[in-house]
C-alpha cells in the first residue's frame, strides 16, 4: 500500500473542480456562458477559503458576505469556509 506524501491544496482542489466541470458543460453550450453560470450554481466546494484556524465557521461566513453584499457581489453558491483548526473564544 502507497504512503501519503502530500496532499492538494484549497486552490488546487478548486482549480480541477472548475477546469473539470466546465470543459464537461461547455460540450453542450458556449464557454462564456457556462463560465458565468457556474459561478453561481457551481459544485459544492467550487470555491475555497481556507484558514489556520478560526472561533466559529459561520461567524467568518457571514462576515464575508457582508463583505461581498457591500461591494455589490453575492457570495456564490459552492463556496466553502474550512480552517486547519477550530479555537474557542
Amino acid at each position: 500500500m502507497g504512503s501519503v506524501t502530500g496532499f492538494p491544496t484549497p486552490a488546487s482542489v478548486s482549480s480541477y473542480i472548475q477546469q473539470r466541470e466546465i470543459s464537461r458543460r461547455s460540450c453542450f453550450f458556449p464557454v462564456e456562458p457556462v463560465s458565468r453560470i457556474f459561478r453561481y450554481g457551481g459544485a459544492v466546494a467550487s470555491t475555497i477559503h481556507y484558514f489556520p484556524f478560526l472561533n466559529r465557521g459561520m461567524v467568518k461566513a457571514r462576515e464575508m458576505i457582508g463583505g461581498y453584499d457591500k461591494g455589490g457581489k453575492s457570495f456564490s453558491r459552492g463556496e466553502v469556509v474550512a480552517a486547519k483548526r477550530l479555537e474557542s473564544v
